[in-house]
This record gives C-alpha cells, sequence and structure tokens, in this order.
C-alpha cells in the first residue's frame, strides 16, 4: 500500500476515535405526580434533534447526548476536565407537568424521549435536526426553524409548523375536537388520516398544488373587502374551503413553497 495512502488511513481512524471519545451522554427518569392521569412534556432546544417515543411505562425517561461540547485549549499544559452534567441536562415536574433544560444555546444536543402513549406535548427546535413524535396521544404543538417534522401513529389535536423543512403526520385514528394546523414555507406537507375522517378544511399553498384522497365538499370562496385611501376592494379569498363527510372540526394546511397532500391511511 502506498506510504502516504497508510498515513491517510491513519489519521482519519485517529480522527474517528477522537470524535467517538468526545461522544458525551446523559440520561434522567421522572415520575410523574399521579401516573394514573395524562402527563405533559415541554422541551425548548436552540441546538439539536428531539425524537418522542411513546411506549406502555410510566416514568419520562430521557436521554440526551452531543458530540459538539466546545473544546478549549489547554492552560499551563494541563488538560480541561469537563463539568459534570456538561450538557446541562435537567427536568423539573410538577403535577404531572415536564419542562426539561439543556444547554443546547451551546451546542447541538440530540434528545430521545420516552413517554408514557398519552401525553401532551411542547417541542420546539431552531436548528440542526429535525423533530420526530411516534406513538403518542395527545395534544401537540410543535415548532421547527430549519429542520423537518415526522408525526407517525399520533393522536390528538396538532398545531405544527416548520418554517424550512417536510411536514408529515399520520394519525392512528380521528378522535379530535380541537382545530388543527399545519404549515411550512419550504417543504412538503403530507397529512394522513383514516378514511373515517369528518373535518372542515381550510387550505392553501401560495406557490404549490394541493392533492387529496379525501372527497372535498367545496364551499363558495370567501369575498375579501378591503379599503385604501378611500378605494374599496372586493377580491375572491383564495383559501380552499370545504367539507369531508359532513364536516367537523377544522383542519387548516398552509404552505408557501411545496405542494400539500391529504391522505387517507391505507
Amino acid at each position: 500500500m502506498n506510504r502516504y495512502v497508510k498515513i491517510g488511513l491513519m489519521l482519519l481512524i485517529s480522527a474517528s476515535a477522537m470524535k467517538a471519545q468526545n461522544v458525551i451522554k446523559n440520561q434522567l427518569t421522572v415520575s410523574l405526580s399521579n401516573p394514573a392521569r395524562p402527563g405533559m412534556l415541554d422541551l425548548n432546544l436552540v441546538f439539536g434533534k428531539i425524537h418522542i417515543q411513546g411506549y406502555a411505562g410510566k416514568d419520562i425517561i430521557i436521554d440526551a447526548a452531543s458530540s459538539g461540547e466546545p473544546q478549549s485549549e489547554s492552560n499551563d499544559g494541563l488538560k480541561r476536565i469537563s463539568k459534570g452534567n456538561p450538557l446541562g441536562l435537567s427536568a423539573e415536574e410538577s403535577n404531572n407537568n415536564i419542562t426539561i433544560s439543556t444547554n443546547s444555546n451551546a451546542f447541538p444536543i440530540d434528545v430521545i424521549i420516552k413517554v408514557p402513549w398519552r401525553t401532551a406535548l411542547k417541542l420546539r427546535t431552531y436548528d440542526k435536526g429535525d423533530i420526530v413524535v411516534e406513538n403518542v396521544i395527545g395534544d401537540m404543538e410543535v415548532d421547527n426553524v430549519n429542520g423537518g417534522i415526522s408525526l407517525k401513529n399520533v393522536s390528538g389535536s396538532i398545531v405544527a409548523n416548520t418554517y424550512k423543512g417536510e411536514l408529515k403526520a399520520s394519525f392512528q385514528d380521528t378522535k379530535f375536537d380541537k382545530p388543527m394546523a399545519f404549515s411550512s414555507m419550504g417543504g412538503r406537507i403530507e397529512v394522513s388520516y383514516p378514511s373515517s375522517l369528518k373535518a372542515n378544511v381550510k387550505v392553501k399553498s401560495e406557490n404549490g398544488e394541493v392533492f387529496s384522497d379525501f372527497n372535498i365538499a367545496r364551499n363558495p370562496a370567501a369575498i375579501v373587502k378591503t379599503s385604501i385611501s378611500g378605494v374599496n376592494k372586493s377580491t375572491l379569498d383564495d383559501w380552499l374551503y370545504g367539507k369531508i363527510d359532513g364536516g367537523g372540526p377544522e383542519i387548516m394546511i398552509s404552505n408557501y413553497y411545496g405542494n400539500i397532500y391529504l391522505k387517507k391511511l391505507k
């Protein structure tokens, strides 16, 4: 083998080993005040990924990891020793409300959390990661700025927004009694429900198309009236309003750059 190729491989292996050594992991387990009732989990990251998994247990199990802790130079030949909790991972619980904190404003932290099936969620991340929720029953507020959102086999009323990323949601049932809203500025939106869906829909894509497996009985376009400097103007609203199977709670879906897909689960 060429001498320079050998040196290159050695440097690559060494860099990989150093990277692996820098990975920091922490875990917390939080018990609910009343495990018989649903909990409410609130997590806000600046940099990082969020992955929520519903499971049959009673506790909240939080795993956090990062390989991006900032490294400072040695001082007088001494090596810097990390803090006991470099990720800043902590959780507060009160009356089944759980708030999780980290040092994600300093470097990316990826968080995986197991929650009881019935848990409401408030999730936010701004950069360096997607948000994924699987097998959870409960109302959710989910926001991402520079990443996608994936909600798999969920149930409840959802408000989900991403500025730059794909948004996908699939529902295990149609048991919701509050309005839902899904929006993106720059990514495909795909929302899937069982065929038994009954809903009022309000849908618009500024620079894309709308596709649906469901038959939507369209309402007449609303007239929007404005008045500027004594000039009165009437225009037809470009939102699509309609009903699926006679109507029900409202589902609003809006996109700016990207298509919208309203699908039946197979």
